[in-house]
């Protein structure tokens, strides 16, 4: 949701806000206006000057934006920092957040009872975590941090932290310790997003750690699940995770067009439009 200029949301539309959704509409008003103040925000977003003043620190701590005296500003960057090629975890966990919630919440429905699955350190991934029943029985092998801060709230649920290099901006691990420790198990399916998907080239990433974990993933699972919006079919990334036909499944939005679709049908891929 992008509020364009003069326009404000009403208040029974404010209260159904997520948090995440309000810091994107921020940073969506920063693009706009380049400049803006608290107050300004607090009245188009209908929320106190408050909410707002804790909403810009935290997007001013995670490099977001720049405070200034009374607002903010966007940070200088490429596209004024949506389209990078290797984004923060924070600016990719606000972003297109609704299709990631959606996506989440039906992967989270293709996990059975018994099944030991792996995930990756995708903000996507970490939007199904939320989804899986706190008294479900199942083992989840993760590289992520974030995704095991989650999994902890849920006491029915295994987890299993696979180590390695630690990457800060992905809060993954990473590295051949963390490969090495995938093969100990045995793996029914894995949940698993990227940085770009094209039919032709498949799944693809900007660090090359990153690609390695996911072949890997693909490589001892059972069966792969490829949780991908719309936005991020079409694009090209330099490290080839796998190709498409890896998949067993691909879960995106709405928004995913027919023809690619028919394509990836086609390749007998089940795809599911959440």
């Amino acid at each position: 949701m992008i509020l364009q200029p003069n326009t404000t949301i009403n208040e029974t539309e404010a209260c159904v806000l997520l948090k995440e959704e309000r810091r994107n509409m921020i940073l969506s008003l920063m693009r706009e206006y380049k400049s803006i103040s608290s107050v300004e925000l607090s009245k188009k977003l209908n929320v106190t000057q408050e909410t707002i003043r804790k909403d810009l620190n935290y997007l001013d701590k995670n490099g977001l934006l720049k405070r200034t005296f009374g607002g903010a500003m966007p940070i200088p960057s490429t596209d004024d920092g949506f389209d990078i090629q290797d984004p923060s975890f924070e600016l990719r966990k606000i972003s297109n957040f609704k299709e990631k919630d959606a996506i989440g919440k039906f992967a989270a429905s293709l996990i059975e009872p018994k099944d030991t699955i792996v995930l990756d350190a995708s903000t996507t991934t970490l939007q199904m975590v939320k989804y899986i029943p706190e008294d479900m029985d199942i083992v989840v092998i993760t590289n992520a941090f974030s995704v095991l801060c989650e999994l902890v709230k849920k006491e029915g649920v295994s987890i299993i932290s696979v180590g390695g290099y630690y990457r800060k901006s992905s809060t993954s691990f990473l590295g051949s310790i963390t490969l090495k420790a995938l093969e100990s198990y045995n793996i029914n399916k894995a949940f698993l997003s990227g940085n770009s998907v094209s039919v032709e080239k498949g799944l693809m990433d900007p660090i090359e750690q990153e690609a390695d974990f996911k072949r890997k993933m693909v490589e001892v699972a059972e069966k792969s699940i490829l949780l991908a919006g719309h936005s991020k079919f079409g694009r090209i990334a330099p490290f080839s995770d796998c190709q498409i036909t890896a998949f067993d499944t691909v879960v995106s939005d709405i928004n995913l067009s027919d023809e690619i679709v028919k394509k990836l049908e086609n390749l007998s891929i089940k795809v599911y439009r959440a």
